[in-house]
Parts: C-alpha cells; structure tokens; sequence
C-alpha cells in the first residue's frame, strides 16, 4: 500500500510524520494500524482501499460537480474508473454519473433495483448496455465498490471490484479513430437523487492518468 499524509480534524492522528512511514516498506493484508494503541484505520484487506477525493451526495444537498479532460490523440485503450459507496434502496433508477464525449458519445452509469447499468449512445446508433451479470452483485450494501469500463479497440469490458462483468463489441459505425471517455465532460448525480459517496474518479489514456478540471456544478440547470 502507499501510504500519504491527509489533513485530519482529529489532531492525535497527526503524529505520524514521514520517518515513521518510510520505515514501513510492505504491509500484509488484515494489519490494523495504530498510534499510542490508537486505531487509526480499519482492518485493511486486499480488496480495499483509502479513497483520496470523496464526493458526499444526499438527496437534500443537491450536489452536483462537474469534471473535464482535455480531448487528446487516439488510442486503443482508454478506461474509466471511480469507487461508489451507498445503501440506498429504491427502485427508481439512479443516475449517478453521466459524461459527454465529442462526436455526439456520450454515457450514463445508472443504479436500478440494486444493480448497476451503463448506457452508452452516439447520435441515431443502438445503445450499448453494460450490466452486472447476475441479480446478486448488487452495489447498495454500504460498501466501497470499484466500477472500471475499458475500451480496448472496438471492445467494452465492465469489471466490479477486480471481476468482470460483462463485456461488448461495439457496432460498426461506432468508432472511427475516436475515443470515448477522453475528451469529456463529466457530471456526478445530474438528477439530485442519489445518496452516497463517490470517490477517486479517474480516466486513463492507453494506461496514463489524465488530469480532470474540477467545477461546482450544483447551479447549473442540465439540459
């Protein structure tokens, strides 16, 4: 694990200081760390892990962020991967992110009945669904779940906490030397109606992080 300083309220967490942490060169799995018999952390596992950039949404704080790439060169593979947190339950679906690519792509990742679906459209071509691949991978359980959808070529592979799910070629007439994900403008919770966390959003360029411009977006009427 990599282990980075973050600021705290509670300052008898703070007094780790960096001689401490580069004594540390590799954790096992299922250590629970502690300062002065202090807990600091919960039990880590394999499949967790800290979130850096935690976004709170409730039904009564209406957040809405926006995020932005650069539009860049071509590549075969590009992906997108953020972590999701909530146990809302209803059976209304749920759209919790949604992004804008150019040449009329663009995407949604919606929660319905417990389980997530990811539609992607461009212009009069079907829609392309990615799904969990049974009713019990379900997200609402108030755990940390990693979401990653990779376009690799012409091919779209959706993988739940290290697993996959589902995977999908995409029809002709989709892709002509265009990426997806870059490029575009994403906007958490655009109906106001999710409750949870989101966390560390990220877009890679065949394997290479991309920076994302960051903006309130809570005022803005979505069109």
């Amino acid at each position: 694990i990599i282990m980075e300083s973050y600021l705290c309220q509670d300052e008898s967490y703070s007094i780790i200081v960096n001689d401490d942490i580069n004594t540390i060169n590799k954790l096992p799995a299922n250590l629970t760390l502690t300062v002065d018999d202090t807990r600091i952390e919960d039990t880590f596992n394999s499949n967790s892990s800290i979130q850096e950039t935690i976004i709170e949404n409730s039904s009564t704080l209406k957040t809405r962020k926006k995020y932005a790439t650069d539009e860049e060169d071509y590549t075969s593979i590009e992906s997108i991967i953020f972590s999701i947190r909530t146990n809302q339950q209803t059976s209304k679906a749920i759209t919790v992110l949604i992004g804008f690519a150019y040449e009329n792509i663009s995407y949604a990742f919606h929660i319905e009945n417990g389980k997530l679906n990811i539609i992607f459209s461009q212009g009069e071509l079907s829609y392309v669904t990615l799904t969990t691949k049974n009713d019990t991978e379900l997200i609402t359980d108030g755990q940390w779940h990693q979401l990653n959808v990779e376009r690799s070529n012409q091919k779209l592979t959706f993988t739940l906490d290290n697993i996959e799910q589902a995977n999908v070629e995409l029809p002709d007439g989709w892709l002509a030397k265009r990426n997806v994900f870059i490029g575009a403008e994403l906007i958490t919770v655009p109906d106001g109606n999710f409750s949870g966390n989101i966390g560390d959003i990220s877009i890679t360029n065949a394997g290479r992080s991309l920076n994302l411009r960051i903006e309130d977006n809570s005022d803005e009427s979505l069109e």
